[in-house]
């Protein structure tokens, strides 16, 4: 009788962890000096579901009580709480992300990289190396139809146009199909040849 008992409670217990049941949490996220942080992101680590806290810090979730929370935001370091710790305490404190830079010293004795550049370019004069020349762009075809694409290009991804329509356009898309259909026309195999 007490083996039956013991494992009807057993069984009992694996019954109730196994009905688990979502809960609808609502917490807030603060920092160190508790103004609210909008604008994070709460990512559920199980079920990859997101919510974001809104301008007063304030976030709602559903979630189970054995759910891991990940809080993340861009000026903050990442925390990381279980939803049965918010649900005893529903404030999250996240302490501000800050990078230190290292000092930096301004002088004027001081050079800077350019004038180190040209003085480890100095021994080019000793050698007596001919200046370079600037390509010209200008005689190169290549460079040219790159140059007109390009610029093409920019213009047509800065200028947004519903409807295009251009009647210059049109008649010389008539007169290269009549051109194209002209010298089809003369090699075409079909073509009855005159008689003589």
């Amino acid at each position: 009788m007490k083996r039956f008992a013991t494992l009807l409670l057993t069984m009992f217990t694996l019954h109730c962890l196994a009905q688990e049941e979502k809960i609808h949490l609502e917490a807030r996220i603060v920092d160190a000096s508790s103004n609210p942080v909008p604008d994070a992101y709460i990512i559920n680590s199980r079920s990859l579901e997101k919510a974001v806290s809104k301008g007063n810090g304030v976030f709602e979730v559903w979630a189970f009580p054995s759910d891991t929370l990940v809080f993340s935001h861009v000026s903050y370091h990442r925390k990381v709480f279980t939803v049965f710790d918010l649900m005893v305490n529903p404030t999250v404190t996240v302490e501000i992300f800050s990078t230190e830079l290292p000092g930096v010293t301004v002088s004027p004795g001081e050079k800077n990289d350019m004038d180190r550049a040209n003085e480890n370019l100095m021994f080019l004069n000793d050698l007596k190396v001919p200046k370079f020349e600037k390509i010209k762009t200008e005689a190169n075809p290549v460079n040219q139809t790159i140059t007109e694409n390009d610029r093409q290009q920019r213009t047509e991804a800065s200028s947004a146009t519903l409807i295009r329509f251009s009647p210059s356009e049109q008649i010389g898309k008539l007169f290269r199909k009549a051109k194209r259909r002209k010298a089809a026309s003369e090699y075409s195999s079909q073509k009855k040849q005159k008689q003589p």
